[in-house]
């Protein structure tokens, strides 16, 4: 090989090193700043995790924690060092805490999942054995062919604190408002309670004189007496359905009859709506009408939508005034209760305000009657409405599940 040719042949190597050494210089360069984009990455995760408000903890397949952010610590009432290393079910109570490891060995035998990918609500022990509710999200971190596992929790507490003082704030608005609804009966309440007083008193009248008169009255002198205590036992009962409305007891859910619920107050709705010349008429179903419901709470809408209806019919003549109590199962589980009036209907301006707090179309009306109503029906999983009749008048009612459909979801 000539000189000139060896020149070349190293030109040429000369070359392709330094391309080589430039493209391997290049690559390093790339994959150093690759590194120190995943440092910062993970720098920047591991800042949001510290700084996170929820607890963020770790876990392997064994159910042994990996990793705890502070707010888990804070959360739990551990220190870090406690955490790691020992199973989670060590922050849950029964029986949670002994069936958990189940849960893992199902899903990464099954790929099933119950809980991996859904939130959803748990109870939680801190380091003191004390309880508290928590949202809970659980996702399986990929790589490495490790399978592990990330929660995230929420604490509830203040939530569930907020939502406790809520509904006691509604159960005390509701009880004055049943207390107002009693209040606007009661022209109708002391007339059917002067009734049995008026008898009583009659009747003691009656006794005495036969005691003072001569001759064997022991037949006469009995019946008088068994008037008296009639008539107060029939006093005594309008005084104890007063007191079961007006009471401020917490509320308690059982299963009812309905139509035995309507049975209860038919006695004060007959007596209102007789002191205002009313006559009420009841279409109920014959079918199952079973629900689960705070019996008080509902009697209270009831005897909303009564009043309501009575007061409609204020202008309109006493012998056309009436009130239709009507009950239908509908949509197969579901009980449709209705109370129809004939007055002078509702407006179509005040249709959209009727369930607002603080709206209302009477004179001297505060406005909570419907609104506290809707509320209730709302509670009970229920809806609430109000509809024109053909005709004159009004309907207002409501629609709650059965007890049947309860009973299929258990």
């Amino acid at each position: 090989m000539s000189e000139n040719n060896v020149v070349i042949l190293w030109l040429i190597i000369g070359m392709m090193a330094g391309v080589i050494g430039g493209f391997i210089i290049a690559l390093y360069l790339r994959g150093q700043n690759l590194i120190d984009k995943l440092e910062q990455r993970a720098k920047m995760l591991s800042t949001v995790v510290d700084t996170a408000v929820d607890a963020i903890i770790t876990i392997d397949k064994s159910g042994s924690i990996v990793t705890v952010n502070p707010a888990a610590a804070r959360m739990f009432a551990y220190r870090s060092d406690d955490m790691i290393g020992h199973n989670v079910k060590m922050l849950m109570p029964e029986p949670f805490h002994t069936d958990h490891d189940d849960y893992i060995a199902n899903y990464l035998a099954t790929g099933k999942r119950k809980i991996i990918g859904i939130g959803r609500e748990v109870s939680c022990r801190r380091s003191d054995d004390s309880e508290f509710p928590a949202d809970l999200a659980i996702s399986e971190i990929p790589g490495n062919g490790l399978a592990r596992f990330a929660g995230i929790l929420r604490d509830r507490t203040e939530h569930e604190d907020f939502l406790n003082r809520l509904q006691k704030q509604q159960e005390s608005l509701a009880h004055v408002n049943r207390l107002g609804t009693l209040g606007e009966m009661t022209a109708g309440l002391a007339h059917e309670i002067n009734q049995p007083l008026t008898a009583i008193a009659t009747y003691a009248q009656a006794a005495q004189r036969l005691l003072d008169g001569a001759g064997d009255n022991r037949n006469q002198l009995k019946t008088a007496l068994v008037q008296v205590d009639e008539q107060a036992h029939r006093a005594g009962a309008v005084v104890r359905r007063m007191r079961a409305l007006a009471k401020g007891e917490q509320t308690e859910r059982k299963f009812c009859d309905l139509h035995q619920l309507i049975e209860d107050i038919k006695p004060l709705i007959t007596l209102d709506a007789r002191h205002r010349g009313v006559a009420v008429i009841y279409e109920l179903a014959p079918e199952n009408t079973d629900v689960f419901v705070d019996k008080v709470q509902i009697q209270q809408v009831m005897l909303n939508f009564v009043r309501n209806g009575i007061d409609a019919m204020d202008s309109v003549p006493a012998g056309k005034r009436r009130l239709i109590i009507s009950t239908e199962v509908i949509h197969d589980h579901q009980l449709k209760t209705a109370v129809r009036d004939f007055g002078h209907g509702v407006s179509n301006e005040s249709v959209d305000g009727l369930f607002h707090p603080f709206f209302t179309t009477k004179v001297d009306g505060m406005g909570m009657g419907l609104s506290i109503s809707k509320s209730i029906i709302s509670a009970h999983g229920g809806t609430i409405g109000f509809e024109h009749p053909s005709g004159l008048g009004a309907r207002f009612w409501f629609i709650l599940t059965t007890h049947k459909k309860e009973r299929a979801n258990e």
